[in-house]
This record gives C-alpha cells, structure tokens and sequence, in this order.
C-alpha cells in the first residue's frame, strides 16, 4: 500500500530540518507496509522555507507544492490530498507540536479496519491558559450546534483512508473546515491520544486571531446554528418591543413620568439595533460563502511543484 503525508508550511524554515530528520525513521519503520511519500504544500511563506524545501526535496520521497501566495492552512491541506496518491493518507503541521512518532499508532488503528483515525491532545504543553480554554469551550459548543458527531479536542493531525480522500476531493469547493467536513461523512473512525508538544522554533501560526476565524468558518461551513440564533433573537426584539410599548402605555395611563417612558424606549432602541446588526452580520457571513462558492473561484494556485509529475485541474 502506499502511503501519502501531507504537511503544509508556513514560515517554517527552521523546523523544516528538524522535521524531516524525524519523518525518516518513520517511514524507514513502515517501509514493509507502506511505499511512503511525503508532500509539503507552501502556504505562500516569507521566510527562506521555500530554500529549504528545494534543497529537502533532492530526495525523491519528499515532494513539494508551492503556491503563488497565502492562501491558507485549511486550503494547504485540501492541496496536498488533491496531489497525494497514497491508499492511506495522514495530514500533519511542520512545527513539530504533532509528533511523527505518533503516524504508526494512527497505521495499526487503520489497520483495524478504521477510515479516519484522529489524534486527540490528552495535553497542549507551550500554550496560553486562555488559548486552551478558548479550544475547549468551542469543541464542545461545536459539537452541540451539528447533527453528527465531532471528536473534541483533535486537530488537523490525523488519518484517512483513499475513499474518505475521495469524498474530500468531490466537496472540495466548499471545504472550509475539514475536521468538521470529514467528521460529517460519518465514515468509522477511531483515536489515538498523544501529548501535544511546544513550539521549538518560532512563533504559532495560529494566533488567537486566526484561531477565532477558522471558528467562525467551521460554524458557518456545517452549522445552522447562527442563523437559529439570530430567529431567536429577532422573537425575543419583536417580544421586547411589544412589552416596552405597553410599559411606556402604561405609564402615561397612570401619569407617571415622562423620564420614565423615555429611558425604556432608548434601552428598547439600543438593545434592538445590536441584535439587528447581529441579524444582519449572520446572514451577511453565509451569503458570503455563497458568493465565494457561486464564483467558480479557484481555491489556491500553484507556483510550482517537485517531484510530481502530474498537476491536477486547480478548481
């Protein structure tokens, strides 16, 4: 069988070395099993990744996909599927925070009979307090907000088998969140828990900021769940509305103050323009994927490759 990693990179020149002096004894160990290819996408870096890689990729296992600019982690991702030609597939960052020593547990699960083996973090060493409370309150929310079940606490490190690729690769034009998409295919699965490690060169890729982006994409990607809130919200303004106005009725009935009546009807108005605006920011999100997907745009174009042979249609 063949077998195919995909590691996207984004300024990693300094771990890249690293890397692949530990992803060769791992493909050293499963060379019975599996003819192993290893296919980096650069996610557009600015550092001298794009050095190191031509000088990796002297070697014939290690391939390589550079694209024109950033077009970022989820889309790196979906590019190195599309190019990999493995009968199992494993998707794993070139940090190092994911271990390659961890791939042959992930193999002896496929082997079991699995199509999708996620790597769930027992621990997340080198991250902020808040960082880690922010993962675990959306894994969780997440997984309440669908209608299919989500592992919580598993990233982007993990196993697939050609077939679940395949489903990958047909919905490519909206994979926005492939955790949530391949969970979504409900093919069997199973986990493997391992330590997450800390960063050893640089800085994270995934600062708060970015992190709070690819949350919003994953809800909007495989959830209803912002536009239910925002019918709820639009019930509880029109419910509010209509008990201010009886209040203020009421006082002026009654003789009360004028002063009264009016601090209602601006704590009204201010409360209904900011559920208003999160109406209309909600909708405004999913009509934006919409236009996106309605465009034909392609998600990402290529640069250059080595050590492939073969360039797909870009779609």
């Amino acid at each position: 069988m063949r077998l195919s990693i995909i590691v996207p990179v984004y300024n990693e020149e300094a771990s890249l070395p690293e890397f692949t002096r530990r992803i060769k004894p791992v493909m050293t160990m499963e060379a019975e099993r599996y003819a192993c290819e290893v296919i980096f996408v650069n996610d557009g870096s600015m550092d001298g990744s794009e050095s190191v890689l031509e000088e990796i990729c002297r070697d014939p296992l290690y391939k390589s996909v550079t694209f024109t600019r950033n077009f970022g982690h989820q889309v790196a991702l979906l590019a190195g599927l599309q190019y990999a030609k493995g009968d199992v597939l494993v998707t794993i960052d070139s940090d190092l925070q994911d271990p390659p020593e961890v791939i042959p547990a992930l193999l002896r699960e496929f082997e079991k009979g699995c199509d999708v083996v996620h790597a769930v973090r027992s621990q997340r060493l080198g991250e902020s307090k808040s960082k880690k409370w922010f993962a675990k309150m959306f894994y969780r929310v997440y997984r309440r907000s669908v209608n299919f079940d989500v592992p919580v606490d598993a990233g982007d490190f993990r196993l697939i088998s050609r077939r679940v690729k395949e489903q990958v690769v047909v919905a490519s034009e909206s994979s926005q969140y492939l955790r949530g998409q391949i969970a979504w295919f409900g093919y069997s699965s199973a986990s493997v828990e391992y330590e997450r490690q800390s960063r050893s060169h640089g800085e994270t890729k995934y600062p708060f900021s970015k992190s709070l982006s690819l949350a919003a994409n994953a809800v909007i990607s495989l959830s209803g769940l912002p536009l239910r809130l925002a019918m709820v919200a639009s019930l509880f303004l029109s419910l509010a509305s209509f008990v201010v106005a009886l209040t203020v009725g009421v006082v002026s009935v009654l003789g009360g103050q004028v002063t009264l009546s009016q601090s209602l009807v601006n704590v009204a108005s201010i409360a209904s323009f900011g559920i208003l605006f999160f109406c209309i920011a909600t909708i405004a999100a999913y009509l934006g994927r919409l236009m996106f997907q309605v465009r034909k745009l392609p998600q990402y174009v290529v640069a250059s490759v080595r050590n492939l042979s073969v360039e797909i249609p870009q779609r």
